[in-house]
């Protein structure tokens, strides 16, 4: 139930950051809003166990007995303070609730702009960040999964799409710039999944214990050496650098298509003053 909850809380946060980079009026409650849920996080971490212990899991196609389906495979295991998670991200809100409340409107209304491609990227990566943090103080599991590294990516590549669309205002190079986005917003997966896989760091990126795996494509088991290209290649570079970012721009691509129809063929042709 708990786990459950923070879920909630954590995708909550992060695609309420979203919404406020696309609408300033929102900027001054996301912010407050992201502050408490930052300051309550620390009695919580301090009111549950002195030690905590987390598994960390990596999914990617293998069989169960004859079939093929999606599967996770346990990768690493970290132990910490109880109380750190708590610290973590009561950080992460900080910086965030102050960004947004700077670029909150003036005074007098008048609107200040976030970067159309940076700030939907800071949150990516930030967000990436906060998941790894969380992973190293052993969070309570349901800040780290299911969807671990989409948690962040999905609500900062909407942004993207809103907001490129919208300052851009022509399809094929608002198209142009998601797919750059798309592509720069999950490099750091598969560069520290590289790195931590090589070295052997831990984290949920490290898949060099993963050498059984099945090919997706042809449905046949596959055996790889542990920190091997292949095993680098299919397991991180395939999925994080081709497979969903095409899958991404897929759905993301439509709605920054749809934005950009509606900027440039507004009702009786002109903007809502919130654009």
């Amino acid at each position: 139930m708990i786990d459950a909850l923070l879920v909630v809380l954590h995708v909550a946060a992060l695609v309420a950051i979203a919404a406020a980079l696309i609408r300033p009026r929102w900027r001054r409650p996301v912010a407050v809003g992201l502050l408490a849920l930052g300051v309550l996080a620390v009695p919580a971490a301090l009111l549950g166990p002195k030690t905590r212990s987390l598994e960390l899991r990596y999914a990617f196609a293998r069989f169960e007995g004859a079939e093929l389906g999606l599967g996770e495979y346990i990768v690493d295991t970290t132990t910490a303070a109880g109380w750190l998670w708590g610290v973590v991200a009561l950080g992460f809100a900080a910086v965030w609730a102050a960004y947004l409340w700077r670029a909150a409107p003036r005074p007098d209304g008048a609107p200040r702009t976030v970067h159309a491609f940076l700030a939907p990227l800071g949150l990516a990566w930030s967000g990436l960040a906060l998941m790894l943090l969380f992973e190293q103080v052993a969070a309570p599991a349901g800040l780290v999964a299911p969807y671990g590294v989409e948690r962040p990516l999905l609500p900062a590549g909407i942004a993207a799409a809103v907001l490129l669309a919208t300052r851009v205002r022509r399809v094929f190079a608002t198209l142009a710039w998601l797919a750059i986005f798309l592509s720069v917003s999950r490099a750091p997966v598969a560069v520290l999944g590289t790195w931590a896989t090589l070295e052997g760091l831990g984290t949920s990126l490290d898949v060099h214990t993963i050498t059984r795996f099945a090919n997706p494509l042809a449905a046949k088991l596959i055996h790889v050496e542990p920190a091997s290209i292949e095993q680098i290649g299919w397991l991180l570079w395939a999925p994080h650098l081709l497979v969903m970012p095409a899958l991404s721009m897929l759905s993301l691509g439509g709605v920054a298509f749809a934005v950009v129809m509606f900027v440039t063929h507004p009702p009786e042709d002109r903007l809502p003053e919130s654009w």
